[in-house]
């Protein structure tokens, strides 16, 4: 008998938790809150990503209407035909490896509400060339950007405070890099194994 109850409560806890999970349009999405209506982009593991995706700001499932306001850990981790992705206004969150091993991913718009690029959100993005970080970023993980070889352009933004360790390792088209005066926190190494970089400028205030 404790084992059926034991059974019956963890197909409750099954059904609870896709009852929180939908999919629109091919993209997957996990409720974080049901008071204020928001979700997060969520890994598709039956169909995968592909191709150029543009994310909605808002979704509608069953009547409800939701706010994006996270791209979710692992969300698209491992989808190589990935080539490009446009974020929406609302996004203050890119989770833990993210986009890691998205090989094919060469574009990415990050919106202006985004205030953290988790560890290893772009990790091995060999073939992303330049992305714009948005001025409200205030922090980039542990191996954010790590062995993004042909990240040949960035521009860190005048809110940013904290830069991990490993952020931007062995970007080796990176050729130069403008640390902001607002950066308070640098760990480790951030720029090691960049061997094309030839400056790191340091803003006037920033010592």
């Amino acid at each position: 008998m404790k084992n059926f109850f034991s059974l019956f409560a963890a197909m409750c806890c099954m059904m609870v938790a896709n009852a929180q999970q939908f999919v629109v349009d091919n993209v997957k999405y996990n409720v974080t809150s049901t008071e204020d209506n928001t979700v997060e982009v969520i890994a598709n593991v039956y169909q995968g990503y592909s191709g150029r995706i543009k994310i909605p700001a808002i979704v509608v499932n069953e009547g409800v209407t939701y706010h994006v306001t996270r791209i979710g850990d692992r969300a698209f981790c491992d989808c190589e035909d990935l080539t490009s992705v446009t974020l929406p206004e609302g996004v203050e969150s890119i989770g833990e490896e993210a986009f890691e091993c998205c090989y094919g991913l060469k574009s990415i718009t990050i919106p202006s509400t985004v205030k953290s690029i988790e560890e290893e959100a772009f990790y091995d993005c060999e073939y992303l060339a330049s992305v714009t970080l948005p001025e409200g970023l205030k922090t980039i993980g542990e191996e954010a950007f790590e062995y993004c070889y042909e990240l040949s352009s960035v521009t860190l933004p005048e809110d940013l405070e904290n830069i991990g360790e490993d952020a931007f390792y062995d970007c080796e088209s990176l050729t130069s890099i403008t640390i902001p005066s607002s950066v308070t926190s640098i760990e480790g190494s951030p720029f090691g194994g960049c061997s094309s970089l030839a400056s790191i400028n340091v803003a006037e205030g920033n010592t």
